[in-house]
């Protein structure tokens, strides 16, 4: 599908021929992370979690991009991963009866943590000191409009939805731990 549309972006003089491997690369992209949306938002339909599904992807998503953290060894591994993540924090999010001001403090701590590892690269995908630079810019930007929209949402009472960015900040954070740990034992064995 993502050929045929490339295809027909050339056809109609929208994109150039020699841009086709990166226009298919993009459409494929997006119809992977518009199914990945599909699949959580109809998760948090059947938890009956569907706002605090969104707010958990909101504040996971835009930080995990610029962040990074663990990547896993094939895109199926990675869907897998992520969508056992989603339940897991749904049902952390659900079930746990955690004050907004705990909610509170786990997002503050976390964003710093999260602000001093990142970004956190990937053997695939070195960064260049530029991009180190603009990502660690862009996440702490990031981290202050969500912890800032999170006092607010606090001040208004909806712990629920505190406590889905605490636990979309704490999930990323163990992902970057993660990524560290998988570095430290590959230098450290190899």
């Amino acid at each position: 599908m993502s050929e045929r549309i490339a295809s027909k972006l050339i056809d109609l003089e929208i994109v150039d021929e020699e841009d086709r491997e990166l226009y298919v690369f993009g459409v494929r992209e997006f119809f992977s992370l518009l199914c990945s949306f599909s699949l959580i938002l109809v998760i948090g339909v059947l938890m009956n979690l569907v706002l605090e599904s969104t707010v958990f992807t909101c504040a996971y998503l835009p930080v995990r991009i610029y962040a990074g953290g663990y990547h896993a060894p094939t895109q199926g591994r990675c869907y897998v991963l992520s969508l056992a993540m989603v339940v897991i924090a749904l049902l952390v999010i659900g079930h746990a009866d955690i004050p907004g001001d705990v909610s509170m403090m786990v997002i503050v701590i976390s964003s710093i943590f999260i602000y001093v590892l990142s970004p956190s690269e990937h053997k695939n995908k070195p960064l260049s000191e530029t991009e180190r630079r603009v990502y660690k810019q862009r996440v702490g930007k990031i981290l202050i409009v969500l912890d800032a929209i999170s006092c607010i949402v606090m001040a208004m009472t909806f712990e629920k939805i505190v406590l889905s960015v605490a636990v979309a900040l704490l999930m990323l954070l163990e992902m970057m731990i993660l990524t560290l740990k998988k570095e430290y034992f590959f230098v450290k064995r190899g």
